[in-house]
C-alpha cells in the first residue's frame, strides 16, 4: 500500500525511462485542447462551457481531471479514483493501491481476532493479570480495524470511494440529471462492483457512455442485464436515499 502508486496524474513512469506516463499524457493533452477551446471563445461563453465541462481542469497538474479523481493536498498531485489519504500507511489511497489497502484491513482484523482467541485459550489454562490486560488492550484494536474493514467492504460493493461517500450530493455525476436524486452510473451489481474496485480498469473512472434510449442520461451498457433492465435500480444506497427523499416530499440536493 505504501510503495504502490495510487494512480498519480502528472507523474512519470519508471518503466518508460522517466517519461510522462500514457494516462497523464492523455489527460494533459486533453487539458491543452480544452484550454485552447476556451481561449478562442468570449468570456461569457468560456465560463458557460467550463461549467458544462464534465472533466474538471487542474491548473496545478495541468491535466483534465477525470471523474472520480481529485487533487490530493498531501501528494500534491491529482489521483485517479481518489479515496483518501491514509496517515497510517503513509500514502494516498487511489485506483492502483486500494486493493492492497483493503487487504491490509482484512488481514489485520483476522490477525487480531486470531490473536485474541489464542490469548483467551492461554488465559483459561494459566491466568495472569498482566496477560489479561495485554489481551484487552490488543483486543480493543479489533474495533477500529474491523470497523474499517466492514466499511470498505460496503463501499466496494456499491462502487463508491470514501471521498464520494462523504460528498454524495456534491458531485453532479452522482445525481440524476432530471430529478437531482442520487444515482451512481458506475453501479454494476454487488459482485461486479467489488471486482471493479479490486481489479480496476480505465472504465472504472472514465465517463460512462451515453444512452440515447435513456433520454441522454449517462449510463454504461454494463448497467443493463440480460433482460435490458437497469441493474442500477437495485443499488441499496439509491433505494435508501431516494426513499427518504419521497418520504420527505422533496428532492435531496
Amino acid at each position: 500500500t505504501k510503495t504502490t502508486s495510487p494512480g498519480l496524474l502528472g507523474g512519470h513512469s519508471s518503466s518508460n525511462n522517466g517519461k510522462t506516463d500514457p494516462v497523464t499524457k492523455k489527460y494533459r493533452q486533453l487539458y491543452d485542447e480544452i484550454i485552447e477551446q476556451l481561449g478562442n471563445t468570449s468570456t461569457t461563453n468560456a465560463n458557460s462551457q467550463q461549467q458544462q465541462q464534465p472533466l474538471q481542469l487542474c491548473h496545478t497538474c495541468h491535466v483534465a481531471r477525470p471523474l472520480r479523481s481529485k487533487h490530493c493536498r498531501v501528494a500534491k498531485k491529482c489521483v485517479l479514483m481518489f479515496d483518501h489519504h491514509c496517515p497510517f500507511v503513509g500514502n494516498t489511497v487511489g485506483l492502483h493501491n486500494y486493493k492492497w489497502f483493503y487487504l491490509v484491513l482484512i488481514t489485520m482484523s483476522l490477525a487480531l481476532i486470531g490473536w485474541t482467541i489464542t490469548m483467551g485459550i492461554l488465559l483459561h489454562r494459566q491466568f495472569s493479570w498482566k496477560m489479561l490486560l495485554l489481551t484487552i488492550y490488543e483486543g480493543l484494536h479489533i474495533i477500529p480495524a474491523g470497523g474499517m474493514a466492514i466499511y470498505h467492504t460496503q463501499l466496494s460493493t456499491v462502487n463508491l470511494t470514501t471521498n464520494e461517500h462523504q460528498n454524495l450530493f456534491k458531485y453532479e455525476y452522482l445525481k440524476h440529471p432530471g430529478t437531482g436524486q442520487y444515482r451512481n452510473p458506475y453501479f454494476r451489481g454487488l459482485w461486479n462492483n467489488f471486482w471493479d474496485r479490486m481489479m480496476p480498469t480505465a472504465a472504472t473512472y472514465e465517463l460512462p457512455q451515453e444512452s440515447q434510449e435513456d433520454g441522454g442520461v449517462l449510463l454504461d451498457p454494463l448497467l443493463l442485464n440480460s433482460n435490458n433492465n437497469k441493474i442500477g435500480v437495485s443499488d441499496p444506497v439509491a433505494r435508501m436515499l431516494n426513499k427518504k427523499t419521497k418520504a420527505g416530499g422533496g428532492d435531496m440536493v
